[in-house]
């Protein structure tokens, strides 16, 4: 990503849009999708707001991987390598809420800024 003066990057097609925010760090975690309906003298915005699919891929990878491993130590230990359960979901939980935080700020983020541009 280049720095850039413009509030968002992405695609603009007819009547659908899907733009990600470009402030630094926190916009790249929210996608916006959305399509302009037009109905009688408005133009209405129907919006969705995703988490930017390439960091679900990375979390879903990062997050087997310990379970691999857990598998393995298994194999060469015995019960003993399940004592590693424990710690494991407590990382996970932690890390779900921390995702959950920064999804959350840049969707809010996003929508100011896409609240800044439709009101200019």
């Amino acid at each position: 990503m280049r720095r850039s003066d413009k509030y968002f990057k992405g695609n603009i097609e007819k009547n659908f849009f899907k733009i990600i925010s470009s402030e630094k760090p926190l916009g790249i975690f929210c996608v916006f999708e959305g399509r302009l309906v037009q109905k009688e003298s408005e133009t209405i915005i129907r919006l969705d707001a995703k988490f930017h699919n390439t960091f679900k891929i990375l979390i879903y990878i990062w997050s087997l991987l310990p379970f691999f491993t857990i598998i393995i130590n298994f194999l060469e230990f015995g019960v003993k390598a399940f004592a590693l359960f424990i710690p494991l979901l407590m990382t996970f939980g932690f890390l779900y809420f921390i995702i959950n935080f920064l999804f959350k700020k840049s969707y809010e983020n996003g929508i100011k800024d896409l609240k800044r541009i439709i009101n200019q």
